[in-house]
């Protein structure tokens, strides 16, 4: 596949985790922006207090990751569908492009639980709008009920040569569905519908084509590093080294408890890594380095020749396993090939849950306002601090409400002299916006609360 480029431009949620409804439109496809949604970089911050979706969105960016990459969703996914409700509804707008061609399209998985209280993708929907303004649908699963349109059930199993009935297709859905992950973009589907492109009409061929670019971007495009991803590195269990060539990448889980054993073409990856890691480094924290120690080779428990590795941070000479270096620092190392990468690239989406923990504030603002500045990709990210609201356009800025039927909402007023982190503490203490943005702590209250929990048992 030659050149080609994905933006998310708009979210609906409904009734999932925290979030009864919620939209959340992006920066690409405000002011104007619709006509060349890549002409630079997309930034988006999501602010709120504790409790109020903003995790709940990364985590259905997450969703989307799985089901776009052929991964299966968790076994627990039921769990994230509010109570009282059967059916949760993700529903995702993606601005994409191939080569000179431009088009939107959009995925819609509806989360249905089971009478076992058991849940999983119950449909899922594929549909694109091309430059002329017309809207079809390219695929649409519904369990149960086989694949749609039926043009293509009848053209697989009317293949040359090809075993696949419409019953065995069927089959392959439900092992999808009974799997938790996607069918549309399964790769086994992918394999029956570009096996065999002949008799395909001009608008089969171009829907097959953005549909490639989304399977593409699934694999090599969305990464998504949410506060699970950050706890299994904070308790020392392992270093994601995200490894990059061209447009196709993996991740090796490097031990940090203790020195890992590495077969020597990894070893080779991981340097690379390092290299390329320590070009920013270095800017990011002055006097930092990474270093890879090679500890010898010996053999694996099946005889492979294997090198035992350690990475360590280096300054002023002194060597430091990472596992004692400050959860700051393993949290930009987490991330920073995959920003390097965003920042490089117009097909890079970077999602982050919890952008600054462990992160110096202005650091956080000095990244964040050079990506929206001269960057080429996507990033979206929480945050807790707001200090990126004083460096960044008021589009970028989300913040979440009160209310679980409408969760996300921009600030209005603002103007553009104006410091949006004033406008925001003024929004919470004062009101002002047309839907409220902070559920306010009674001092007297938890006071009171405090002195209770101190003295509850003693009487």
């Amino acid at each position: 596949m030659n050149d080609w480029a994905v933006r998310i431009s708009q979210v609906r949620i409904s009734h999932f985790m925290n979030v009864a409804g919620g939209e959340v439109r992006f920066p690409c496809i405000l002011n104007g922006n619709i006509s060349n949604p890549f002409r630079k970089a997309d930034v988006l911050g999501i602010y709120g207090q504790n409790g109020s979706g903003k995790t709940a969105f990364i985590y259905c960016l997450d969703i989307l990751k799985r089901c776009l990459s052929g991964e299966s969703l968790s076994k627990d996914i039921g769990q994230h569908i509010q109570c009282g409700e059967k059916e949760a509804s993700l529903d995702f707008s993606l601005v994409v492009r191939k080569d000179d061609r431009l088009a939107n399209l959009y995925y819609s998985i509806l989360l249905r639980r089971s009478e076992e209280d058991s849940a999983g993708i119950g449909e899922e929907k594929l549909s694109i709008k091309t430059a002329d303004g017309r809207r079809h649908d390219i695929f649409r699963c519904v369990l149960g009920n086989g694949l749609f349109p039926r043009k293509w059930s009848s053209r697989i199993a009317g293949m040359p040569e090809n075993p696949v009935s419409k019953i065995s297709l069927f089959a392959e859905q439900e092992v999808a569905f009974s799997q938790h992950r996607s069918f549309i973009f399964s790769k086994r589907l992918y394999e029956l519908i570009t096996g065999y492109k002949e008799g395909l009409d001009e608008q089969d061929i171009n829907d097959i084509d953005f549909w490639s670019v989304l399977l593409l971007y699934g694999f090599s495009g969305l990464d998504v590093i949410g506060t699970r991803d950050m706890g299994l590195i904070n308790l020392r269990a392992f270093q994601p080294i995200h490894k990059m060539e061209d447009r196709s990448y993996g991740t090796i889980p490097l031990s940090v408890a203790e020195p890992s054993l590495v077969p020597v073409a990894i070893f080779n990856e991981v340097g690379e890594w390092v290299d390329k890691v320590n070009v920013v480094l270095t800017c990011l924290i002055p006097g930092m380095n990474l270093k890879l120690n090679n500890l010898g080779k010996e053999l694996d428990i099946r005889g492979n020749t294997v090198i035992r590795t350690e990475l360590v941070s280096l300054r002023n000479g002194t060597e430091i396993p990472i596992r004692y270096e400050s959860e700051g620092i393993k949290k930009i190392l987490s991330f920073l090939q995959l920003y390097i990468r965003a920042y490089n690239n117009p097909f890079m989406t970077l999602v982050v849950d919890e952008l600054d923990a462990g992160i110096f504030e202005y650091l956080l603002g000095e990244m964040l306002s050079i990506f929206q500045e001269s960057g080429k990709g996507q990033i979206i990210f929480t945050a807790h601090n707001l200090r990126p609201m004083e460096v960044l356009p008021k589009e970028s800025i989300i913040c979440t409400t009160t209310d679980p039927g409408d969760r996300y909402v921009r600030l209005t007023n603002v103007k553009p002299n104006n410091n949006m982190r004033d406008c925001y503490y003024r929004a919470i203490f004062l009101g002002g916006e047309k839907k409220e943005l902070y559920q306010e702590t009674d001092r007297n209250m938890l006071g009171f609360a405090l002195r209770r929990a101190g003295h509850y048992g003693k009487d």
